[in-house]
């Protein structure tokens, strides 16, 4: 879905870019209800602790990376400026490419009726 709006120059926004919660793993067989928490993954830990930020800091940088909008909803001000300064630095690109593992995993947050018979949340 990503590349389609990118050659369509559709700008894409990140529901939930951090990611804690339950979701849906869709398949052609079944969906399959687990948890998932992006903070509890190894790389996102190991380029924390590199780049000195936080585990939130990291997958938000990761999504502006990727061309992504990502909106994180919080109502603490510390971590309203943290978010903030998810963009103030720069990863080197292997380290964009060891989190690109969560690109496509196909995980849905969003159970959604299709718009106009376009699942928007696919």
């Amino acid at each position: 879905m990503k590349h389609f709006c990118d050659k369509e120059n559709i700008q894409i926004i990140a529901y939930n870019p951090l990611t804690k919660g339950p979701y849906c793993k869709r398949s052609e067989e079944v969906i399959k209800k687990r948890k998932l928490d992006l903070f509890n993954e190894d790389i996102v830990k190991q380029l924390s602790k590199k780049y000195n930020r936080t585990l939130g800091q990291i997958i938000l940088n990761w999504h502006v990376h990727l061309g992504v909008i990502p909106i994180p909803g919080t109502s603490n001000p510390n971590r309203m400026k943290e978010n903030l300064n998810s963009i103030d630095f720069i990863m080197d690109e292997e380290d964009y490419n060891k989190l690109s593992c969560f690109e496509d995993k196909q995980y849905r947050f969003c159970d959604s009726l299709p718009l106009f018979g376009i699942d928007i949340f696919a």
